[in-house]
């Protein structure tokens, strides 16, 4: 029992030494002598030493024995495809251009409708750089899922890589048209490729894209608030109310999105917008539940824009004072209009010099 309890240790130990030497040599470059430990080690734990041992024979150039490893470890791991496509990169190396281009096609060939092997086999190219191959994987993986999953994301990939932004954003598109749950999905890797700016003229590529995308697709009121997001991104406010506008009359909304950006456009201090947000919200009516609101808010936004100007005149803060007035007398003076009793004491006290009348709003 002893005698067997110590031949295991031994071994034990010996397979450690084996990783620890090997990976000792790779580090510091020493492939020919990383190789023979390498060679011990991958007979023990084939998984873990695999693609350490591969690089030491390709930086010696052994390209022969690079190619017998890959294929081995294919016999090991067949549902491997990144090794898989190491047969067709050692191929490449060794200058058979012809051969390695007809087994990366017979790999793309023998895909099975499986929405994982497509994904393996499509991520092995890109992390090897071969976008066209993985551009193939992904169309005939279309081809062979019929439509179920269209690989939009995964197409992205592949020409952004290629640096086909247009055809990039088209994909992302197509994914909203598959499915509108992926909106907010595309907004947020386009908010970071808007972000990051991947070539000078993305935002315009992006913006001429959606434009085509209503037009051909008027019903799909998904491209119309992708459209106002990206306004809003850009800080557009002009643009983002039209669109607002278009997406709440479609959609006989609350006001809500319109209200919410008229605020935005006041912290923005476009205050043309913001009064266009506000007076869009009044026209529906005083029996529109935000109609209070947007009175409010849309004095407010007035105040701002002839206060911080700094070349009112005195005509600009009477007639300001006076759409106060009509305002209060419309909505009278409660706690739910205290915010606009507010804002016309402060014009009172602090523009007009009214100071007494200001404080008998306060009370």
């Amino acid at each position: 029992m002893l005698f067997f309890t110590g031949i295991h240790t031994a071994h034990a130990q010996t397979g450690q030494s084996n990783a620890e030497l090997a990976n000792q040599y790779f580090g510091t470059g020493d492939y020919e002598k990383a190789i023979v430990y390498f060679e011990k080690f991958y007979d023990q734990d084939p998984f873990t030493a695999y693609p350490s041992y591969l690089k030491c024979l390709l930086a010696v150039k052994d390209y022969d024995k690079a190619e017998k490893l890959a294929r081995k470890q294919v016999k090991k791991f067949p549902g491997d495809y990144y090794t898989r496509t190491d047969i067709g990169m050692v191929l490449e190396l060794k200058g058979e251009k012809d051969k390695a281009a007809k087994y990366f096609n017979e790999l793309i060939k023998l895909l099975a409708a499986d929405i994982n092997q497509i994904n393996m086999l499509g991520n092995a190219f890109i992390q090897k750089q071969h976008y066209d191959y993985a551009l193939q994987t992904y169309t005939e993986g279309k081809k062979l899922l019929k439509g179920t999953y269209p690989f939009g994301f995964e197409l992205a990939e592949v020409y952004e890589n290629q640096g086909k932004v247009e055809e990039m954003i088209n994909e992302y598109l197509d994914m909203i048209n598959y499915q509108s749950g992926y909106l907010a999905n595309v907004e947020t890797i386009l908010q970071n490729k808007l972000a990051n700016e991947l070539t000078g003229n993305f935002a315009d590529l992006l913006r001429t894209s959606l434009l085509r995308r209503i037009q051909k697709h008027p019903d799909e009121v998904e491209y119309s608030e992708l459209l106002y997001w990206f306004f809003l991104q850009e800080r557009d406010f002009e643009s983002a109310f039209i669109q607002a506008r278009g997406i709440d009359k479609r959609l006989s909304e609350s006001g809500e999105r319109i209200l919410s950006l008229g605020r935005l456009s006041v912290t923005n201090e476009d205050y043309v917008t913001a009064e266009k947000c506000f007076q869009y919200v009044v026209d529906k009516g005083q029996s529109f539940p935000l109609y209070i609101s947007a009175r409010i808010e849309l004095i407010n936004a007035v105040n701002e824009k002839v206060t911080s100007s700094g070349t009112y005149t005195n005509s600009d803060l009477l007639k300001l004072e006076g759409d106060y007035q009509k305002t209060l007398s419309e909505l009278g003076k409660s706690a739910g209009t205290a915010s606009l009793i507010r804002g016309y004491a402060h014009l009172e006290a602090f523009y007009l010099h009214k100071t007494s009348s200001a404080i008998d709003l306060l009370n």
